[in-house]
């Protein structure tokens, strides 16, 4: 099982994944780990 870096949303900024957005804007992240690099499929968290 592959196992991604994860990431956690900040509270209400997951309405653009709900519309199929394949991409995260850093300002809508809370809490990430730092050796994520640009463009890196990770595993997403609401808050």
């Amino acid at each position: 099982m592959i196992q991604y870096k994860k990431i956690i949303l900040k509270a209400n900024k997951e309405a653009s994944l709900e519309r199929y957005h394949s991409w995260v804007f850093l300002g809508a992240i809370d809490l990430y780990d730092d050796a994520i690099i640009d463009g890196e499929v990770v595993e997403v968290f609401s808050s």
